[in-house]
């Protein structure tokens, strides 16, 4: 069982590489969270060392951290995008004396395209602080020793 937990590890830190040279990684995070649940059992101390296990759990928490975070930023960058193109779409279809209520109108949508704005930076502020967690997850397990049987 411990050679499967060290080839979790290595996949784990590949994950989390992954994830901080920007490759989106849900699937694999899938697997890992799963193989995760199932090695559980085995994590005893007679097994695997308990800092071990801990820094593996810590590890595995960051990537599903910073995948989350980064799928967050994803949508809400998205959202921005729809929202500039339905804007410009308004103010072009806009006649040369818009009512009350169009101009009404168009000012909620731009209210909306900013409001989306601060929720991109506040979501890039989150995938920034989770990169860093993750960056030193993996540097704290950059140095596990391998076990053996």
């Amino acid at each position: 069982m411990r050679i499967t937990v060290t080839a979790f590890a290595k996949e784990a830190q590949s994950a989390g590489s992954g994830l901080l040279d920007g490759r989106r990684q849900g699937e694999r995070i899938e697997r890992l969270q799963q193989q995760w649940s199932r090695l559980q059992r085995w994590l005893a101390p007679e097994y695997v060392p308990p800092d071990y296990a801990t820094s593996l759990n810590s590890l595995l928490e960051a990537v599903v951290a910073a995948e989350t975070a980064s799928t967050y930023v994803q949508s809400s960058e998205d959202r921005v995008a729809a929202l500039t193109t339905d804007l410009a779409a308004e103010q072009r279809r806009l006649p040369s004396k818009p009512s009350l209520m169009e101009c009404a109108w168009v000012e909620q949508q731009a209210h909306n395209l900013n409001s989306a704005r601060q929720e991109v930076a506040a979501f890039r502020q989150v995938l920034d602080e989770s990169r860093e967690s993750l960056a030193r997850a993996l540097a704290s397990t950059a140095n596990l020793p391998e076990v053996s049987p």
